[in-house]
């Protein structure tokens, strides 16, 4: 039998800080800061990156809130190795940090609201390039503190293209969509 210092070399902890000014009943800001985290067994070694995020929200109108976030991951020199894989494109460590920006409506009538939301990262692999995630939502209060979800999203990851002198070996531009449903 093994046990759990067997199977993980290293055990990882984190932790995150955050706080919310409410400027009025119509501007709030907000940050947070997430700890890096490290934590790998045999096969795989993880190198997750510190987060700082800073946020706003601004109520338009009656029932119509705006909301603005700025995230800076600190992955340059973190992310992911295998122990018997070299990642000789550099897609899975961080080769750069990434700034995320992203934009959000919500409306709501009674418990029902509606979202829609666009957001920008900076890829952090060598070829860099923009990500981008465009998200439609609906959800639905059930009792003040239960809430239901469900959104569609679209992605379109940066074109990513290598080349051997002259010779273009691949040129790849990854596109994903999906729905997601939650509980909270």
């Amino acid at each position: 039998s093994r046990g759990l210092g067997d199977v993980y070399k290293r055990q990882g902890t984190s932790g995150a800080i955050s706080g919310t000014w409410l400027v009025n009943e119509m501007l709030s800001f907000s940050l947070m800061h997430r700890l890096d985290a490290q934590f790998d067994n045999a096969e795989i070694s993880y190198s997750l990156p510190s987060i700082t995020s800073a946020y706003a929200n601004l109520a338009l109108i009656d029932n119509l809130n705006w909301d603005l976030s700025y995230s800076l991951s600190r992955w340059e020199g973190n992310g992911i190795e295998f122990t018997n894989y070299t990642d000789i494109l550099g897609l899975l460590k961080g080769y750069r940090n990434s700034k995320r920006y992203a934009t959000a409506l919500e409306y709501q009538v009674n418990d029902w609201f509606w979202r829609v939301g666009f957001s920008s990262d900076q890829a952090i692999d060598v070829q860099g390039g923009n990500d981008k995630r465009y998200r439609l939502g609906i959800g639905y209060h059930i009792t003040t503190n239960t809430h239901l979800n469900l959104t569609a999203f679209k992605e379109y990851y940066a074109i990513k293209e290598f080349t051997a002198e002259s010779i273009n070996l691949v040129r790849v531009q990854n596109q994903g969509k999906g729905i997601s449903m939650g509980l909270s």
